[in-house]
């Protein structure tokens, strides 16, 4: 019997999203996240993260023609859209995502953290001299950096000029596997002082980890499974 195509995208979405919680890799790309005038809000949660200083940006969207540089119409590496970041006022930290909601990730089987495998970013436009870019890792449990505290920073400078979206392995670039982690900020800097400018990111990949069944009641049973997956649909 041949089901109506209606049906098989409704099928094909009801697997994607009973994936989304028991998945290895989860590439998360935010295409199907509305906008208006070519900029828009995200949900939160969206896949079990809650995304701060963040908006929703459509780039080949004609709304933004003359507003924002031709050369930045690169910034979706899976079209049509990709993330516009900055901080939210000059002493704040960077825009950041993290675990939206501990104990709803624990009611669904799994651990509230995740590991940083890697997401495509750039700044945008060509400020002078260069823009730097900085991302920094807390892991669940510690409220904030102390001395004590693994240091889970990376950093990469783009110097003056367009640039294309560059790909972060984030083990790979920084010696340290990003694990166990409650939350990830990003801040980019040009110029010769820490002077905010807005930047790019697409295709997060982060991993979400299982409770074992037989270990629910010890703290960090956990184990990975699945295949990986590509999401765009909110969880």
């Amino acid at each position: 019997m041949k089901l109506p195509a209606a049906l098989l995208a409704l099928l094909a979405l009801l697997l994607t999203y009973s994936s989304a919680s028991t998945n290895n890799y989860t590439t998360i790309n935010f295409d199907t996240l509305s906008t208006t005038s070519g900029l828009g809000p995200l949900p939160s949660p969206h896949y079990h993260l809650s995304f701060h200083s963040y908006s929703v940006l459509t780039p080949h969207s004609p709304s933004l023609k003359n507003i924002i540089s031709p050369h930045d119409t690169n910034c979706a590496i899976s079209a049509p859209n990709a993330l516009l970041g900055s901080r939210p006022c000059e002493d704040c930290t960077g825009a950041y995502f993290e675990i939206a909601n501990a104990t709803w990730m624990k009611e669904e089987g799994l651990n509230p953290w995740f590991t940083l495998v890697g997401f495509w970013i750039k700044p945008t436009d060509a400020p002078e001299p260069g823009t730097t870019i900085r991302v920094r890792g807390y892991k669940a449990g510690e409220e904030k950096e102390t001395e004590e505290t693994e240091a889970l920073e990376w950093e990469v400078e783009f110097p003056s000029g367009f640039h294309d979206m560059f790909e972060v392995r984030i083990e790979e670039f920084s010696g340290m596997k990003w694990e166990r982690l409650r939350r990830v900020e990003v801040v980019a800097d040009f110029g010769y002082g820490p002077l905010d400018w807005e930047f790019c990111v697409d295709d997060l990949v982060v991993q979400f980890f299982e409770v074992e069944k037989d270990e629910q009641e010890e703290e960090g049973g956990a184990r990975i499974v699945g295949e990986q997956e590509v999401l765009s649909e909110e969880i």
